[in-house]
């Protein structure tokens, strides 16, 4: 019992070890994705894929990390092209006006069909290790925003007011 005791404690100590502080950019993310690679080793990619690449970097990358797409569960054509159109009718909702073009979306579309295929179909294990890992540090983010909020409760952006009677 005592030797079990033991393993246990140092298992704890080892994955103590192993998780870094939180960095300040990480406080920013609004989900496990977002903490996640930013880019993607398109270098064996197909010619057409590669220029699709840099075209979705450039779009999407505008409203929200590329992290949140490249480290998405998302892999089916039928997926992408909803959330693809989806975030083309935020845009618009927000006023950015047009970031793609019809073609354009469809050549998103099917970047991030080709990428889910190459990373995240062919390599699922690798792929489910990652998102255990972002989930993780993801709650250890949440854990230090609500620390550091605690320390430094948010003060009040409006100007102090009040009647001088």
């Amino acid at each position: 019992m005592r030797k079990i005791g033991m393993l246990l404690l140092l298992a704890g100590v080892l994955v103590a070890a192993e998780q870094t502080p939180i960095r300040t950019d990480e406080l920013s993310a609004e989900m496990p994705a977002d903490l996640g690679p930013t880019t993607v080793d398109v270098s064996t990619y197909p010619t057409l894929q590669r220029k699709y690449y840099e075209l979705f970097l450039n779009r999407c990358s505008r409203c929200h990390t590329p992290a949140r797409t490249i480290n998405s569960k998302i892999t089916t054509f039928e997926e992408w092209e909803h959330f693809v159109t989806l975030m083309h009718g935020k845009s618009l909702d927000r006023s950015l006006g047009e970031l793609w073009s019809a073609g354009e979306g469809h050549a998103i579309v099917d970047f991030l069909v080709y990428d889910s295929q190459v990373r995240k179909i062919a390599h699922a294990k690798e792929f489910d290790s990652l998102q255990v890992r972002l989930a993780e540090r993801f709650k250890l983010v949440q854990i230090e925003k609500e620390r550091r909020a605690k320390e430094h409760p948010a003060q009040s952006t409006v100007p102090y007011t009040t009647d001088k009677r």
